[in-house]
């Protein structure tokens, strides 16, 4: 389930032409839960959206961590940024 709170990047405007292609966008987005759904997987191909930031809330085990990780990748591209936010803590990539 998508965060209703996180802003909708289908909202702006189509990426500049500076984000070529290859390019990966400005914009950091989170996921709802430990998978993708099918909010998550359009938000996330979105071409002003550059990676996700992933919490406590995704992560089950070390596997289903990658899985997801790979989801990610296989949606965005392999270069896609995932950053993971450790309750309280600097953002580590």
């Amino acid at each position: 389930m998508a965060n209703p709170s996180a802003p909708d990047p289908s909202n702006i405007a189509k990426a500049p032409a500076c984000f070529g292609r290859g390019a990966l966008g400005p914009l950091l987005i989170d996921v709802g839960a430990d998978e993708l759904d099918g909010d998550d997987v359009r938000r996330i191909s979105h071409p002003l959206v550059g990676g996700v930031i992933l919490s406590a809330r995704n992560y089950k085990d070390k596997g289903q961590l990658r899985r997801l990780c790979e989801s990610v990748k296989v949606v965005k591209r392999p270069s896609a940024l995932i950053f993971v936010e450790q309750e309280g803590r600097r953002l580590q990539n």
